[in-house]
C-alpha cells in the first residue's frame, strides 16, 4: 500500500494521539494552512482514502467524531 503525502501526514498526526480526538482545525492546520489554499472537503477526503487503504487491517479504524474531529482507533 502507497499512500500520498498528505495521507502520511494525517496518519502521523493521528498516530500521536491514539485513541484521542483530534481536531479538525488542528489536522487542517498542520497539514494544508502552510501549503497555501485550503480547500473546504480536502481533510474529509483525505481520510475517506485512508480509511479505504487501511481497511485491510481490522484493528486500525478512524472514527469521525461529529463536529469535532477524528480519532484513530487501534485495537
Amino acid at each position: 500500500m502507497q499512500l500520498s503525502n498528505k495521507e502520511v501526514e494525517l496518519l502521523n498526526i493521528l498516530s500521536e494521539s491514539v485513541n484521542s480526538i483530534v481536531k479538525r482545525e488542528e489536522l487542517v492546520k498542520r497539514v494544508w494552512e502552510d501549503h497555501g489554499v485550503v480547500v473546504g472537503r480536502s481533510l474529509d477526503t483525505y481520510i475517506a482514502k485512508l480509511r479505504k487503504k487501511l481497511s485491510t487491517d481490522p484493528s486500525i479504524k478512524i472514527r469521525n467524531i461529529h463536529g469535532v474531529g477524528y480519532k484513530l482507533e487501534i485495537n
